[in-house]
């Protein structure tokens, strides 16, 4: 079975579920990690990432490499939320990350973050035809990739 793994970087703790994708394309999670860094800390008050939260957050990622190979995950998604999108050095970590892990980290606004929400609750992250059936939310997880688009065709 095709195993696939995401990674959600919060403000308090990353979590890593790694999960089995059957002919139907449904997903059974086979593991979850959960493991405390309080990388939000020092975010919202001093605006920048706390150099201890972010050395254990390279720690998380090189076990999440790991546990990648131990699994045989095919394919993997890494996203960060409020905390490292609200950090002046947020770019610091992400590097730090990568050069530890070879995981690339993609840091999302709040319209990727619902978007990605929606597809998680509905069930539908991996299944071709999801967002025929949800036609309403097509359309404004539609729209959040059209401007990224533009944003980035225009910097």
């Amino acid at each position: 079975m095709l195993k696939v793994a995401a990674i959600d970087v919060g403000s308090n703790a990353i979590r890593m579920a790694v999960g089995e994708v059957d002919d139907s394309w449904k997903v059974k999670v086979i593991e979850n990690i959960r493991i405390p860094v309080r990388l939000g800390q020092d975010v919202f008050t001093k605006g920048l990432l706390d150099e201890t939260a972010m050395q254990h957050t390279v720690d998380a990622f090189r076990r999440f490499k790991r546990v990648t190979k131990d699994f045989g995950v095919y394919r993997l998604r890494a996203v960060a939320t409020s905390a490292m999108r609200e950090a002046s050095n947020s770019h610091l970590l992400a590097n730090r990350i990568y050069r530890a892990s070879e995981i690339k980290v993609d840091i999302i606004d709040g319209n990727g973050e619902v978007c990605l929400i929606h597809q998680a609750d509905s069930g539908i992250g991996y299944k071709k035809q999801a967002y025929a059936d949800d036609r309403h939310r097509r359309r404004q997880c539609g729209s959040y990739t059209f401007k990224r688009t533009q944003y980035y065709f225009h910097q």
